[in-house]
């Protein structure tokens, strides 16, 4: 089992077993696969708390005022700070850039589409702010929400899924192209606050007044099912691809929670006859990967890759060799462009079994 795993599993009871405990009313929690650890946004603290892999923690960047919602691109960690959304370089803790959002002033939860434009949620303004970070410019896309929070880009229906904190809220959509605010839900569950989606479509809802998480599905068709409870204040939630698993900070608790989803990726589930296998990995130019089965190779045909928010980038064809199946891929997208550095999964699907792969691209 890997060490992340092992993490993941200690952090679940909280942080009361820390020698000093420095979360100061945490936000938001991201996974940095590449030092195995986790980053965790600090709004009363002013600052990037780092919690390693022996659950010691440290302060990772100072002087980020109201630290809000986070995101990772890559070796670069993307923060929400009142009017600023800052990116911060994983490596050096130095900030690279620094994009001042016009009108904003209380700026939360982020989320990004596949163009690379960035949203970001204002629960002061009652606004859901864009950000072009190629040109730097900001605009307002939507105007009078209630408390506006967690925010994520459905990129298959060009919308925002949005919650906010008024009572038995609405799950709400924002058209990204008009700002068209629609009802698509309603749970009854009370002040919704942050969202994250999972490597299948799934939806996963953070309800502050139940203290509670909620799955959801990707058209919010069903019933709301209960996945955990107990938390103090769950005000940040994301889905970790590489743990199968979500992270939850406890606002008014100074705590943070890990909620395993189930079988961890490169992790094959029980009785499962699949493996997957790739080299060189990380790199630079190409990288091969191969499928090994028990079984017969010639029902498998293509594999997808997926960016960590478990975006669409590229489907890759197999082809056979015995019972080895082969693919390859250059690291662009189904246009030909390539993609940014980082790490990306490449996934299989055999009816109800799954195999995601990570695949680590570098500069």
């Amino acid at each position: 089992m890997k060490k992340g795993i092992l993490l993941l599993l200690a952090l679940s009871i909280g942080v009361s077993c820390y020698a000093q405990n420095l979360l100061n009313g945490p936000e938001d929690m991201i996974y940095y696969p590449a030092t195995d650890c986790f980053y965790v946004s600090n709004w009363a603290g002013n600052n990037i708390i780092c919690i390693d892999q022996d659950e010691q923690q440290s302060v990772f960047k100072s002087s980020i005022t109201h630290a809000h919602g986070m995101m990772r691109f890559g070796d670069t960690l993307v923060v929400a700070t009142n009017s600023y959304i800052k990116k911060i370089d994983l490596q050096s803790s130095v900030t690279v850039e620094s994009y001042y959002i016009t009108g904003a002033y209380r700026l939360g939860h982020l989320t990004v589409d596949p163009e690379g434009i960035i949203y970001a949620s204002d629960w002061y303004r009652n606004k859901i702010y864009t950000l072009d970070p190629s040109t730097g410019q900001s605009a307002t896309l939507a105007s009078n929400l209630p408390t506006p929070v967690g925010i994520s880009n459905d990129a298959d229906n060009a919308r925002l899924i949005l919650c906010c904190m008024d009572d038995y809220a609405p799950v709400r959509a924002v058209d990204i192209s008009t700002g068209v605010v629609s009802e698509i839900a309603h749970p009854n569950l009370g002040s919704l606050d942050a969202i994250t989606e999972d490597n299948d479509g799934n939806y996963y809802i953070s309800v502050w007044s139940q203290s509670a998480i909620y799955k959801f599905d990707h058209e919010f068709l069903n019933t709301p099912e209960l996945i955990t409870s107990g938390h103090n204040g769950p005000s940040g939630l994301e889905y970790y691809a590489e743990l199968n698993a979500l992270g939850v900070t406890n606002y008014n608790a100074n705590s943070v929670s890990l909620i395993p989803l189930g079988t961890a990726i490169d992790e094959p589930a029980s009785g499962s006859h699949l493996s997957c296998t790739s080299y060189p990995n990380p790199f630079k130019n190409i990288v091969t990967i191969s499928l090994n089965t028990s079984d017969i190779a010639s029902r498998f045909h293509s594999g997808v890759i997926c960016n960590l928010k478990g975006q669409y980038i590229e489907e890759l064809q197999f082809i056979q060799n015995e019972n080895q199946i082969m693919t390859s891929w250059d690291g662009s997208n189904s246009q030909g462009k390539e993609v940014t550095p980082g790490i990306y999964l490449f996934i299989i699907r055999e009816d109800q079994e799954r195999i995601v792969h990570k695949l680590h691209l570098i500069k």
